[in-house]
């Protein structure tokens, strides 16, 4: 068996962040919530209360005169797939517990022997561990948390924290504990995960990392889920959330796709294959390493993802600056026309919002209803709401996530196009954008017939008119790009600048083809 021991895992305060940010995140939603804290599902009272969350959504975002929201419904009971719990010690007992904190400032401890909202195999762990700790004291003694990751593929990892050191003695412990939770019956991989933690000290038997597998249109994808991570906790919800953004973006395989805040790559590794191209970005490295795995696990070929924040990659892409971690993109060769965003609760900033102006299509995953109406309200003169549906992620509180799909106005698109400058522009890479673009109608019309595969790009080029827009080429220097009414882009060669500046004619748009370097010391905050 492996067994790994890590010393110095991290900076106190990271080390707190990785133990206590689920239970802080917790706390925070259990403040929000309108009654007391969940322990027991309600399935009696579950059409009242997704009736209730379909009302209130359907009220607040009535002025964007949406169509029909769809209502996603979630499994009645057992369906969280992770939680955490806090052990109190009484005497020589200990169990789980959580905080009820709506009487009050005081906390009130709530003694939690079942959890009938989390998967069934959550249960039979929590059952198992307690059961093996109580009468072992190396296993006990200042056992302050334990934190359960359970999947749908049948895979489990039980994380125990502590307040001491851990010993050789405990190790033996543990191991033998997980062969216990691998033969619980609804382990049925047989592959079970126990981690240690204490002040920075990590021990992992044998790995910090459970493999979970979502099955999308009957299409097995295989994710890696990281211990301490983020990871969508209903996972039956997730199937359904991927199956939602897969119906919404599936006529877009001649496109190109930016996400943004991609964590594990859970939607780009499903939504890859409905586009050309995915360009994924993200900040934190350990899920830029997730997601790079995923990708390849799943062999899917068509999309990188780079570890840059949203307001880096915009910088990039306008030609502001130019970042080495982003020195293998091609800009040319980019159809950008699609992006993705799944923000935290907060919504989006400013300056991303204004990035979704350019962009056809967007498709907006919300956990906060509030902070997506007000960033739905800044689009509202460019882009109208195309599919909206509400993923009940968490019944029976008042927590919502929605997914709204847009596409632009006509009349937007119109408007964006007079803006730009006139001259005259050809495509500079017409046989491999049009390479691209047929692999990838070819691949869409097989996955779905009924779409008809797209024009080449020599059709759409004979299409544009002369509005031009520049767009950072791939060494920084801009590409005079041509729009037509379709906005279909073709860059202009090399050779027509040159020759029209020996014609005595002039780049119009501000800026000209000057590059302006990225700070090393930007990218170096990120190390």
């Amino acid at each position: 068996m492996q067994v790994r021991v890590v010393q110095r895992v991290a900076t106190p305060a990271r080390l707190r962040n990785a133990i206590f940010g689920p239970l802080c995140r917790a706390s925070s939603a259990l403040h929000s919530m309108p009654s007391k804290v969940l322990i027991s599902a309600r399935p009696e009272s579950y059409t009242q209360q997704i009736g209730e969350k379909r009302k209130r959504i359907e009220d607040m975002f009535r002025t964007f005169n949406p169509p029909e929201l769809r209502v996603i419904e979630s499994e009645k009971q057992h369906y969280r797939m992770r939680s955490e719990f806090r052990v109190w010690h009484e005497e020589d007992r200990c169990y789980y517990i959580m905080f009820d904190m709506s009487e009050g400032k005081a906390a009130k401890r709530l003694k939690v022997a079942t959890f009938s909202v989390g998967s069934v195999l959550l249960n039979e762990f929590m059952v198992a561990v307690m059961e093996f700790v109580q009468p072992r004291k190396i296993l006990k003694d200042k056992l302050y948390q334990v934190n359960f990751h359970t999947t749908l593929s049948g895979e489990g990892m039980v994380t125990l924290i502590y307040h001491k050191k851990l010993s050789e003695e405990w190790i033996a412990a543990a191991t033998e504990m997980r062969s216990v939770l691998k033969s619980v019956p609804s382990c049925t991989s047989g592959v079970v995960q126990v981690i240690g933690r204490s002040r920075k000290q990590k021990i992992e038997l044998a790995h910090n990392y459970v493999d979970e597998v979502m099955t999308v249109f009957g299409k097995d994808y295989a994710y890696r889920q990281v211990e301490g991570a983020f990871s969508q906790p209903n996972g039956g919800m997730c199937v359904r959330m991927l199956e939602w953004a897969k119906e919404a973006t599936q006529h877009l395989g001649h496109t190109d796709m930016l996400e943004l805040y991609c964590g594990n790559g859970n939607f780009t590794v499903a939504l890859a294959e409905n586009f050309r191209q995915v360009i994924a970005t993200e900040v934190s490295k350990a899920s830029v390493q997730v997601a790079q795995h995923n990708l390849q696990k799943n062999n899917v070929k068509n999309a990188e993802v780079f570890r840059v924040s949203s307001e880096e990659f915009t910088s990039a892409w306008k030609g502001e600056t130019q970042l080495h971690r982003l020195a293998t993109v091609d800009f040319q060769l980019l159809k950008l026309e699609t992006i993705l965003v799944d923000p935290p609760r907060a919504g989006l900033d400013d300056e991303t919002v204004q990035l979704l102006k350019e962009f056809r299509q967007i498709v907006y995953v919300s956990c906060n209803p509030d902070t997506l109406h007000d960033n739905l309200l800044k689009v509202a003169d460019t882009h109208t709401i195309k599919r909206f549906a509400l993923f009940d992620q968490f019944p029976y509180t008042d927590h919502i996530e929605c997914g709204v799909y847009l596409e632009r106005k006509a009349e937007a698109g119109a408007k964006h196009a007079d803006q730009l400058q006139t001259t005259e522009g050809v495509f500079s890479q017409p046989t491999q954008l049009q390479q691209s673009s047929e692999v990838g109608s070819s691949r869409l019309h097989e996955q779905h017939p009924a779409i008809t595969s797209c024009a080449s790009e020599q059709q759409r080029a004979a299409d544009l008119s002369s509005t031009t827009e520049q767009l950072p080429g791939s060494n920084g220097v801009f590409s005079t790009i041509a729009l037509g009414k379709s906005g279909t882009a073709g860059f202009q060669t090399q050779e027509s600048r040159k020759r029209q500046r020996q014609e005595g004619r002039k780049e119009s748009i501000a800026g000209g083809s000057e590059t302006v370097e990225g700070k090393e010391g930007r990218e170096a905050t990120l190390s």
